[in-house]
């Protein structure tokens, strides 16, 4: 009978290489799926996974976008110029930064962690995944904030477009509301800071 079965028999090495193939072939497979998937008791799958194949279960963890090699040599680079720009000009150069950014925010519930969740090898990198946004849900947030952090946000209503003249009306805002947080710089030099999305880089703004 299969539960008289020895756990060392179990683990030979064509049971290992079976249970790999499967975490290869179905990576999301649960603790719940293998018992039933070989016959076997939960702690010698266990014992297989993780002292036999050296595996962890990981859940991928969200970033604004996955990047390829040439955004990412472009980044190190802005960053480098910034660097120097601190050298030249001490931390002032920082702190007179204001940056705009703007970002699709989705409302709707997003998939449980534990159901992305797939086997790594237990020293492997953490997985990434990009956001995936539901279209029937989803609001345009502006945010501006500096060194000392978030200064104003902007959050469109369903249905508006953010066009140019939205734009502009927020950056009105963005002022009144920077007058009031941050008085003692309203005389000082400040440096503003914003992609080149084709509404920011309109001549009307």
């Amino acid at each position: 009978m299969k539960g008289e079965v020895q756990p060392k028999r179990l683990r030979m090495l064509s049971f290992v290489n079976a249970v790999a193939a499967a975490v290869c072939k179905h990576g999301r497979l649960t603790n719940a799926d293998f018992p039933l998937a070989f016959g076997v008791s939960m702690d010698t799958i266990h014992k297989i996974l993780q002292d036999d194949l050296g595996l962890s279960k990981k859940s991928a963890r969200w970033v604004p976008k996955l990047l390829n090699d040439a955004q990412k040599e472009e980044g190190i680079g802005e960053s480098q110029g910034l660097i120097v720009g601190v050298y030249c000009h001490s931390r002032a150069f920082l702190e007179a930064i204001i940056t705009m950014d703007k970002t699709i925010v989705s409302l709707h519930m997003l998939k449980a962690k534990n159901q992305s969740k797939r086997w790594f090898r237990k020293y492997s990198p953490d997985p990434v995944k990009a956001g995936v946004n539901a279209s029937w849900c989803m609001v345009m947030v502006l945010a501006f904030f500096d060194y000392k952090g978030l200064i104003y946000t902007n959050i469109s209503l369903k249905g508006v477009s953010v066009n140019t003249d939205y734009i502009l009306t927020s950056l009105g805002k963005f002022v009144k509301v920077f007058e009031t947080k941050r008085p003692q710089r309203t005389k000082s030099e400040c440096r503003f800071f914003r992609d080149n999305a084709p509404v920011h880089m309109a001549a009307k703004v």
